[in-house]
């Protein structure tokens, strides 16, 4: 184990999400002394692909975990074009792939890669924070004390509302679906988007082969489906090829539908006390621009950083209060366009028509090129 650490510190982890395997990684490298609590009854990846994008590669380097999470995936890229299409499959929009400097990969292998640094986790607990924001874990009655305590519960956090931070949570007005294909899918180098009226489709090669999917539509909140993939199906099997057969080429039981929340007004801190609020708990925000586990782990390389300085003199109330200082503003600022970018890429109505005539106009001036 590496450390950095004059004075370790001991810090509660509330949640084994990417954000609290990260964090506890990255704090048990600088050896400091680290506890995870999380109510899953063992670990449990959410979700299909996600495309690591270079600011959360640094927040990785910076944890030093970059090279045993990502590996050769560092150096590989996936696509060698991306297009912004219409659903009769013409191109709006294209531009090198590596300018994106992506690395799409399944959140399942980024989830377990994590957790082999995280060190122990206690799973199938229920821990909650204390309203005062002192550094305690309530388990089961028990409490445990520590020097800080983070808390990484995600979207629908306990320990933001616990904390009386919490300003809820609202519908996006769109439902997503996604999935990864079973078996390797080439798309010839190409990853895209394609903006319909109201609804969106997005295809991305993975570093396995696979092609990771991912759509929105408008939708009202709260409805179930049987079948989520002949679900997707009738909405978009009739848009441009490959995207009935890459839907079809996915296991029905891989295909997650869940409707799509933001926090209803940015939180007006991060920290209560001596707990911290990272991630989705922090900034829950629409998957638009693909930051929010990237957000994530940026937030978790800014609090160990704070956290050194603390374990080296600076006080742990002075590096929470750093922590707030470099994290909040630009992550909401990020959530924010997330839901401006959702908007556009969902428009209809006059808005739809407004925004295909601007994709129209740039496709006719560009060649579908961007200059």
């Amino acid at each position: 184990m590496e450390s950095s650490t004059a004075v370790p510190l001991r810090i509660g982890i509330v949640g084994a999400g990417i954000a609290g395997l990260a964090l506890a990684g990255g704090l048990r490298r600088r050896g400091h002394v680290v506890e995870v609590f999380e109510k899953a009854p063992r670990l449990m990846a959410v979700g299909a692909g996600i495309s690591v994008a270079k600011n959360a590669v640094r927040a990785l380097d910076e944890l030093g975990l970059a090279q045993d999470v990502l590996g050769d995936a560092i150096e590989r890229r996936t696509a060698v074009t991306a297009l912004l299409l219409r659903p009769d499959g013409s191109s709006a929009l294209r531009v090198p792939a590596k300018r994106l400097n992506l690395l799409p990969m399944t959140r399942a292998g980024l989830h377990a890669a994590l957790a082999t640094h995280a060190g122990e986790v206690r799973f199938g607990v229920e821990a909650s924070v204390v309203a005062s924001g002192a550094p305690v874990v309530v388990v089961d009655g028990e409490q445990h004390e520590f020097d800080v305590v983070v808390a990484a519960d995600g979207v629908r956090s306990r320990s933001r509302e616990a904390l009386g931070l919490d300003p809820g949570l609202r519908y996006a007005g769109w439902t997503t679906w996604r999935g990864v294909t079973t078996d390797p899918f080439d798309l010839r180098g190409r990853m895209s988007e394609t903006w319909g009226g109201g609804a969106m489709m997005g295809l991305v090669p993975l570093i396995d082969g696979r092609t990771y999917w991912f759509a929105a539509q408008h939708a009202p909140p709260g409805v179930t489906v049987e079948d989520p993939q002949a679900d997707v199906l009738g909405r978009f099997g009739h848009w441009h090829a490959p995207i009935r057969q890459v839907i079809e080429a996915t296991d029905p039981r891989g295909v997650i539908r869940t409707d799509a929340y933001d926090l209803a007004h940015p939180l007006r801190t991060y920290v209560h006390g001596r707990v911290a609020l990272v991630g989705d708990a922090a900034h829950a925000m629409t998957p638009n621009l693909g930051q929010g586990a990237n957000q994530a782990l940026v937030d978790v390389a800014a609090l160990v950083a704070a956290l050194d300085d603390a374990a080296h003199g600076s006080g742990v109330t002075d590096a929470l209060a750093a922590y707030d200082r470099r994290r909040r503003r630009p992550s909401q600022r990020v959530a924010s366009n997330s839901r401006r970018i959702g908007q556009i890429a969902l428009a209809e109505g006059i808005a739809g028509r407004t925004r295909e005539r601007v994709l129209g106009a740039l496709a006719a001036v560009t060649g579908g090129v961007r200059r």
